[in-house]
Order: C-alpha cells, then structure tokens, then sequence
C-alpha cells in the first residue's frame, strides 16, 4: 500500500539554492530589541561627528548598489557605537568593504554598533529586492548581523526588520550574498542599518559589500497564513492539521483524515477492487524559510494495523499548495 505525507514549504531557495525571501510588509510587528539605555548619549556623540558628511542630502532612488568600499557613498554612513567601547564599524575600512571591529575590553561581552545608510525614497506598494554580500574576515566561531529599517535615522529608529539577525561562518574569504524582498506601508523616505551583535568571543570581525536595493519584478507573494520556524505539528485532533489540505489523487474517497485520532493523522487504505494503491496527500500550510539556512525535519511514522506487510510514505516540498508543484 502507498501512501504519501507531504509538507509543502514556501520557499526556493533552501533546497534549490537559491531563493528569495516571501514579500512581507515590513511593520512594527518585526520590532528589535531594545537597545538600552546608552545608545542615546553615545549615539548623539556619533552623530554629531557625522552631521555634515551627509545627513542632509537629498534621498536616494531606487535603483543603488552601494560597494562599502574606501572612498564610496559609505563615507555618508552613520555609525552608531551603542555599547561605548569604541569598537565599531568601519566604514570603507578596506578597498571593497567595511568591517565592524571586535569587542576586546573585559567589560564588553558582546558588539552592539550600527551603521546605517542616508535616506532611501520607497514607494507603497512596490515591492523591493535588498541584498548585501557577507564574510568574516578571521576563522572564528560566528558573527552576528541583522538589517533593519526605519524612518528615522536613529539606532532607535530602526523598528523594521528587514533581514532578521543572523549568524556569519567562516567562508575561506568569499563573500555569501544575502537577498530578501519587502514592500512599506507608507511611501516616504527610510533609513537601512546594519547591526552588528557578534560575541567577543567569537566574532571573526564580519565585512559587508555591495548593499543594493533593486525593483522587484515578481515578488513572491507571502500567503495570508504561514508558519515560522521552528513549529512543531502534532498532527492530532483539534490541532494545526485542520487547514492542511487532503488531496485524493485516485478519488477513491480512502484518503488522509488529518487529525482523525488524538495523536496523530492516518491514511486510509484502499478497499475499492480497482484501486491496487494509495495515492493520497496531506499539505501543510506554507513554511517561511530563509534563504542560506540548513534545516532539521522529522516526522514520526508508524502502523496502525499489525495485518499489514509494509505501507510507503514519502515527503516533498514546493512553492504551491498543489501535488503537481510538490517537486
């Protein structure tokens, strides 16, 4: 007898490689975390010291890549040293990129340095592709980096998660593109900044390059219901499983029942004399996942009948809610 269990993901780029993030809204249901009651006075100090390399100028269109370079748009950065330890970024520290310098006083644990760019003009209801190239510059356990937004040019200020903190490895001094695509709510003038929160133990000094935001020609759509990881579904009565889809692909109506006992769903076998095999699906709802992560599934499988020989089970994943996009 077969039978198949699918859990169909929203995403292309974990297991193809290379994908873009769903489009989401950025809004302040993605807020960061509080910054701490230092980052106002030592902020201020840095922007002061900034003030006439560019806070005034006229916003940036969209189309842009920023390289971060030496000598480069990155000179009108704002850099923001929260903590006070004066480890900070770089700004066009090297030809190619900027780097964020290491905590090393023994009152430091960890970095919390921002910098972030000049006025970007985005329009509501234009979708966008942002991305950044990404490397630790030492062997070192990880780096810590997010990039978020706002409409103030402010550490406070950068409410908006647009590409959530994230862990930097080693890779042998190539740089790993990270891509995302987002819209805004309102059309105005926004702020992006990197934030830098690697361990002092750990951190290999993270570089960034070539910053860009682009005009998204097909954006992928988020659905309206989605699941974040990490999730577990237990597949049982009353529980998420309500709104997987049940496709009884050789319309014998002996199909899934998801939730059918307390703990679990079953397939049922089939009984009709011209059905020699199941072909039957059970979809989940769409999974966000993150493009460049390496993700652990598991499922648990067993008999519901000792009479049977053996049943066959497998699981596949697409970007459609559909058993011929389950590829």
């Amino acid at each position: 007898m077969k039978k198949f269990l699918l859990f169909a993901v929203m995403a292309s780029a974990i297991f193809a490689g290379s994908a873009m993030l769903p489009v989401r809204t950025v809004g302040h249901s993605h807020q960061m975390k509080s910054l701490g009651s230092e980052t106002e006075r030592v902020q201020q100090r840095h922007a002061v010291r900034r003030a006439a390399q560019g806070d005034s100028e006229t916003a940036i269109a969209v189309p842009f890549t920023h390289t971060l370079g030496r000598g480069t748009e990155v000179a009108d950065y704002l850099i923001v040293d929260a903590n006070g330890d004066g480890r900070t970024w770089k700004p066009g520290g090297f030809t190619d990129y900027s780097v964020c310098m290491a905590p090393n006083t023994a009152d430091v644990t960890a970095a919390d340095d921002w910098m972030i760019s000049p006025a970007v003009h985005l329009e509501a209801g234009q979708y966008y592709t942002v991305s950044f190239e990404e490397d630790m510059s030492l062997n070192k356990t990880e780096d810590k980096l997010g990039l978020y937004a706002g409409t103030e040019r402010s550490a406070e200020g950068m409410t908006l998660t647009v590409i959530e903190e994230h862990a930097i490895a080693y890779n042998n001094k190539v740089f790993t593109k990270r891509e995302a695509q987002f819209s805004v709510a309102e059309t105005g003038n926004y702020y992006f900044g990197f934030h830098c929160t690697s361990e002092k133990d750990k951190s290999g000094t993270p570089k960034v390059c070539n910053f860009s935001i682009q005009l998204c020609e097909n954006p992928i759509v988020a659905p309206e219901k989605f699941v974040e990881v990490p999730f577990t579904h237990t597949l049982g009565k009353n529980t998420e499983v309500a709104e997987y889809i049940v496709v009884d692909a050789d319309e014998d109506t002996r199909t899934w029942k998801p939730g059918g006992f307390t703990g679990y769903s079953v397939c049922m076998k089939p009984t009709a004399d011209n059905v020699t095999a199941n072909n039957d699906w059970l979809i989940s709802l769409p999974v966000h996942l993150l493009p460049g992560v390496n993700y652990t599934l598991s499922y648990e499988e067993g008999f519901t009948l000792s009479s049977g020989k053996e049943d066959l089970i497998g699981i596949y994943c697409g970007t459609e809610p559909e058993v011929e996009a389950l590829t």
